[in-house]
Parts: C-alpha cells; structure tokens; sequence
C-alpha cells in the first residue's frame, strides 16, 4: 500500500482533470461518497447481469452524477472515490490478482490516493502489491500528476 499526496496549488488542476478530463475513466467505481450540502453515497454496482455477475460502471459513465451532486460555488467538504481497476488490467498484473484499488480522498484542500491490492489465493509473494504500486506511480507520471509518495 501506498499514499500519495496532492496539495495546493495542484489540487484544483487535478480536480478538473478528474471532472472534465479522461484519465480516470478506464477504472471501475465501486463506491462514491460525497459530504456537500447534503451526504451523498453512490454505489458504483452496474445493474447485475443475466448471469448474476456483479459489474461495476466505470468513472466515464458516473462522473457527470458525481459532478452534478457537487456543482456549485461552495466546495465539497469530503469526497472519496473507490477506483478499481477492470479485469483486463488485473490479469495484466498478476494472474493471482483478485482486485486492485486506487481510494481518493479529498479534505481540507488537499488529495490523498491510497493504493492496495488483494490476491485470489493467499501468497506471502508482494509482487502483485508492488506491481499495483508501480502502475500507480506509472499513471500519475503519465497524467502530470504531482504527488508526494509516502509508504
């Protein structure tokens, strides 16, 4: 697991970059919680399917809910957002990768990302927790996201 930290001046940039760009839109939400005017808790569950599947939307198709809940002159006062990452990218990762996670949360003016990762079966091996790490840092690198790491 790691932290990385945003502060200011880069948070607003990143904000707008996590509401009107489309880096993120690739992960899958699994939950939103907002503190605004009102508590806000959004589950990213995707109706289920015939197979009884659970699927989860991805932040392209909830985004625009998310900003229209915060939409005004005031700023929130807390937003988290559990991001995961599709199938595709976990088999990617590790074939033992059983879900990968990037929680954000913003407070105070300021971001935090956590990074964790969970295995199918149990393994003391932290490749998988190393390569989630990795990847982490690899996109915020690639999005011009500046943040401070911290383990």
């Amino acid at each position: 697991m790691r932290v990385f930290t945003i502060i200011q001046p880069n948070v607003k940039p990143l904000m707008d970059m996590l509401f009107s760009g489309n880096a993120f839109d690739l992960f899958e939400v699994r939950g939103v919680f907002i503190n605004h005017i009102f508590k806000t808790e959004i589950d990213g569950a995707a109706p289920n399917a015939a197979d009884g599947s659970k699927n989860f939307m991805t932040w392209a198709e909830l985004k625009k809910y998310v900003v229209f809940i915060i939409k005004g002159k005031d700023k929130p006062k807390y937003i988290k957002i559990i991001f995961a990452a599709p199938r595709e990218l976990l088999n990617n990762l590790s074939g033992n990768a059983a879900a990968a996670f990037i929680n954000m949360e913003y407070e105070n003016d300021e971001i935090k990302f956590l990074t964790a990762a969970g295995q199918k079966e149990f393994s003391m091996d932290k490749g998988l927790d190393q390569a989630w790490d990795e990847y982490a840092r690899g996109f915020f690198k690639t999005n011009n996201i500046l943040a401070d790491e911290e383990s």
